[in-house]
């Protein structure tokens, strides 16, 4: 018997919900449908980058967008950039593009700051 093909995934819709105004239901939303992409392929670059990219337009519209340890932006720096930082460097590690290289350093910033 053949194998089923998995499904194609809808980057469309995981970019539309990463465009515009950042909510945390729009984040999850789109870590969802990232994380069902993973499922089907754990090395999925696309949904690792697109995850990254998710967790960062949230930490940063939770801390304004600067990298500066203040005790209110703990909490989104520490779950925020834990999170893009994983997804990033699985994406880094599967395959080096600019888009790869960016969110990994990106991530990687903010969870410096993160730690201390």
């Amino acid at each position: 018997m053949a194998k089923a093909k998995p499904a194609k995934t809808d980057y469309k819709a995981i970019d539309k919900l990463l465009t515009g105004d950042v909510s945390r239901k729009k984040t999850d939303e789109a870590v969802a449908l990232c994380k069902k992409a993973l499922a089907e392929d754990p090395d999925d670059v696309e949904a690792l980058t697109r995850t990254a990219r998710a967790w960062i337009r949230q930490l940063e519209h939770e801390t304004g967008t600067v990298l500066e340890e203040k005790r209110e932006y703990q909490p989104a720096l520490d779950e925020c950039g834990k999170k893009a930082l994983e997804a990033a460097k699985r994406a880094y590690e599967n395959e080096k593009t600019p888009d790869t290289i960016g969110w990994y350093l990106i991530s990687y910033g903010y969870h410096s700051v993160a730690i201390g």
